[in-house]
């Protein structure tokens, strides 16, 4: 997703509005990979499967 949003960021026809989706792409990835292990671990810490 972030080569497309790069991709869509060099292309003219998409000017208008091509920085605030790369901007968006690239916040989001950040957030997911940050907070989505810890998510996880909660969540399996939450149901019982794992014990640490």
């Amino acid at each position: 997703v972030v080569g497309l949003a790069l991709m869509m960021n060099q292309n003219p026809v998409f000017s208008e509005f091509s920085d605030l989706i790369l901007n968006v792409v690239l916040g989001a990835t950040i957030i997911h990979e940050l907070l989505g292990p810890v998510a996880a671990k909660m969540s399996l810490k939450n149901a019982g499967e794992i014990n640490s």
